[in-house]
């Protein structure tokens, strides 16, 4: 299912007025990743940063006390915006910038990251993801994987990466290779939560494209099948998939 990232985001982020979501629901088994614990491995006064997609900037802020200057870029005026609002490290900057278009000079960044999109995204994103970056400087991302929350969209007929047509890691290797990136590490992650209500699954698919056209008036009946799921079945549980990679520009 093609997804129109930008136009959810936008959509998103004029309705909840909110820039960031994080699931609350508790881990029952398997391992989340630690994206920042990841990142903090590269940490070096050094260093510049390039966090491609940043959103309203939580990433980019943690992360600018470990380096030397962290600048957070992203399509949706609305997010930089809030990104600025709460902005108190003097090394880190956010701006607007479309990811296939940047406003940076060649071999500008020692680090481009990405969490959650776009930088895999297309092969547009990479090579200006490969522009920026030094020679020996590195591209990391998180990102979904395949198998995330199969259970919902098996009800649903449809979702972000579904129906499954591949690993998400082997697409990613094919685009990296076509512009010139050597994949140096991956990793995929698999947890279960468990939703309590219907009222969780409902904002999850509110906040994020698992379900990128979910609309609860459509999808009432759909709805239903995962109330009686959620609140008379106590083994349903809510599969969660990322994925780590990191490569190298040549």
């Amino acid at each position: 299912m093609l997804v129109d990232y930008n136009k959810f985001y936008k959509e998103k982020s004029e309705k909840f007025k909110k820039y960031s979501f994080r699931s609350n629901l508790k881990i029952i088994k398997g391992e989340k990743p630690d994206f920042i614990g990841f990142v903090k491995k590269y940490a070096d006064k050094k260093l510049k940063i390039l966090d491609l997609g940043c959103g309203s900037g939580e990433l980019t802020r943690r992360l600018a006390p470990h380096f030397g200057q962290v600048i957070g870029v992203d399509f949706c005026e609305e997010y930089i915006k809030a990104a600025q609002k709460n902005n108190k490290n003097k090394n880190a900057e956010f701006i607007v910038a479309d990811g296939k278009k940047l406003p940076f000079d060649d071999n500008y960044f020692d680090i481009v990251l990405s969490v959650r999109g776009p930088l895999s995204e297309g092969v547009d994103f990479l090579k200006e993801g490969k522009r920026v970056v030094k020679g020996g400087g590195f591209l990391i991302e998180e990102t979904i994987g395949e198998k995330d929350k199969l259970e919902i969209k098996r009800i649903f007929g449809r979702g972000q990466n579904y129906p499954i047509k591949g690993k998400r890691i082997e697409d990613i290797k094919s685009l990296l290779k076509k512009v010139g990136i050597k994949i140096v590490f991956f990793k995929n992650y698999f947890y279960l939560q468990k939703p309590f209500s219907i009222g969780q699954v409902i904002n999850i698919l509110d906040r994020a494209p698992i379900i990128p056209d979910f609309d609860k008036k459509i999808d009432k009946d759909k709805i239903k099948k995962i109330e009686k799921e959620t609140e008379m079945n106590k083994k349903f549980l809510l599969s969660s998939h990322r994925l780590i990679w990191v490569g190298q520009n040549k």
